[in-house]
């Protein structure tokens, strides 16, 4: 995954959510719930190879369709290449 405004590239293992994969690479996202409720993690996605996998209760179906968002503290991604507006 790359991170367009932080301009660097982050590695998530299998055992970690994206949320715990930027935290670790030590870039803030804001967060309250980390369990897909709330919505204050949301956020866009610039570019996508693949597809995303939303685990949340916050995005509607049409919304996780179009592929343009995710919540990152549940959420994850099977894909090439994915980048976030963080």
């Amino acid at each position: 995954m790359f991170l367009a405004r932080a301009k660097i590239s982050v590695h998530v293992p299998h055992d970690q959510s994206l949320l715990e994969s930027i935290e670790a690479a030590g870039v803030e996202v804001p967060y309250l719930c980390r369990g897909g409720v709330c919505g204050f993690c949301h956020t866009r996605v610039l570019e996508l190879e693949g597809e995303l996998v939303h685990n949340d209760h916050f995005l509607s179906e049409a919304d996780k369709a179009k592929g343009k968002s995710i919540m990152p503290c549940v959420s994850r991604a099977r894909c090439k290449r994915l980048v976030l507006d963080l």
